[in-house]
């Protein structure tokens, strides 16, 4: 690992020589954007942190679980909440899934679909769109939020269609 972070650094420093670039000043200015993205980002990430804990903490999966008899129908239910905002959190929802039902169950099989046709739409909208403060047509937000909703509808009818 050590080689090739020093190879990394070996080979910025000759790019900028034969580039006849001021290597330090750029990775100053480097790190001054990457500070600003970060600000830009930082209320995002908040209020996603708090929406999920929101979700966790208010006790209704526990109300959901009396209704009904599947416990693994609360787990994908949370898991399509989930993964509009974070791919990480939908990835350890599956695996969880994986542990507890094996890897060729009806749950992994929905978790997996799940994990695998919803893309964080409303986290790209968010984040990457306002940070970089790039303009862009509104349809493309609405073409962006009515497909993840039209896929929800469509796994949530299978699911209910097969128990």
């Amino acid at each position: 690992m050590i080689y090739i972070i020093s190879g990394y650094i070996l080979i910025t420093i000759i790019i900028a020589i034969f580039k006849k670039v001021d290597g330090y000043h750029s990775f100053i200015n480097g790190i001054k954007d990457g500070c600003n993205v970060v600000l830009n980002m930082f209320p995002s990430l908040l209020a996603f942190v708090l929406i999920i804990e929101c979700i966790s903490s208010c006790g209704i999966i526990k109300d959901i679980m009396k209704i009904t008899n599947h416990s693994w129908i609360i787990q994908i239910i949370m898991q399509m909440i989930v993964r509009p905002f974070s791919s990480g959190s939908s990835m350890s929802m599956m695996l969880n899934i994986y542990d507890m039902y094996g890897v060729d169950s009806i749950p992994s099989l929905f978790s997996t679909f799940i994990h695998s046709s919803c893309d964080t739409l409303f986290y790209m909208i968010t984040l990457y769109f306002s940070s970089f403060s790039i303009v862009l047509n509104k349809k493309i937000y609405i073409y962006g939020i009515l497909s993840i909703i039209i896929t929800y509808f469509l796994i949530t009818f299978i699911i209910f269609l097969f128990f």
